[in-house]
């Protein structure tokens, strides 16, 4: 797959525009954030930042994928998040200036664009007003942090899983309706990372849910056939029911796969 090396983050504006953070800000403003940000191309594997690293601004993924965690001192890996096109992050050190918390590595060749510290301070003081939005941003990714340890702390086996892969569809419902995925890739060990259970775990689940009917697993990723079984099973609230069909016609629906 070719990345070719856009200069100008300007020009990656229909897939930022995929976000629903970013598509709520007004023309001018999203514009604006764009018009100071800075394209970075990654290798695959290449580091964006380590843990511990002071706040240098905040991030946004065009193109690949870039993931968010740590390895530890006995070797072991966590990952905290999966960050695809049109995702932003970075925001919580926005806030409060603390060192990053996490490793950024890019999973694949990656293009990220980059709104640096320095700016979003000169933003803020030209405009204000976009705290509040910054402030958006940051509530978005708690409520999605939330529904996750609610999963962890409380759902059954099967309900996890099909709680994060509505998760995975939606990118975290960080995008908007008639941009969620009906097929979405999946890598084993990276989400058994992430829901806190084992390979086995994993498998299991996704069998049962194929076996009622509301999945189709391939190698490297899944096939989601009945959104109402999912949401469902899911156990998520009303408010948060992803449903492409409702949206926009099936032939449209975006889908990825794993690389």
């Amino acid at each position: 797959m070719s990345y070719p090396h856009l200069t100008h983050a300007l020009s990656y504006m229909p897939v930022v525009r995929r976000g629903a953070w970013f598509a709520s800000l007004p023309s001018a403003t999203a514009e604006l954030l764009l018009s100071r940000m800075v394209v970075r191309h990654l290798r695959a594997r290449e580091l964006l930042f380590e843990r511990g690293d002071p706040f240098d601004g905040l991030y946004c993924v065009v193109r690949g994928v870039l993931k968010l965690g740590n390895v530890h001192a006995d070797g072991r890996e966590s990952i905290m998040g999966l960050t695809e096109a049109s995702q932003w992050f970075g925001e919580i050190a926005l806030f409060d200036r603390q060192p990053r918390s996490v490793d950024g590595t890019a999973e694949d060749a990656c293009t990220v664009l980059h709104l640096p510290g320095p700016e979003i301070d000169q933003l803020l003081r030209e405009q204000p007003s976009l705290g509040v939005h910054f402030g958006a941003l940051l509530a978005q990714k708690m409520r999605t942090a939330l529904l996750a340890l609610d999963a962890m702390a409380h759902l059954s086996r099967n309900a996890r899983m099909a709680r994060y892969l509505v998760m995975l569809a939606t990118q975290h419902w960080s995008v908007l309706p008639e941009c969620t995925r009906t097929t979405v890739p999946f890598q084993h060990e990276q989400i058994a990372m992430l829901m806190l259970v084992t390979r086995q775990t994993v498998g299991l689940a996704l069998k049962d849910l194929e076996a009622a009917g509301i999945i189709r697993r391939h190698y490297g990723y899944i096939d989601i056939l009945d959104w109402d079984l999912l949401n469902e099973t899911a156990e998520l609230p009303t408010m948060l029911d992803a449903h492409p069909s409702r949206t926009h016609a099936p032939g449209k629906v975006l889908s990825f796969r794993a690389a």
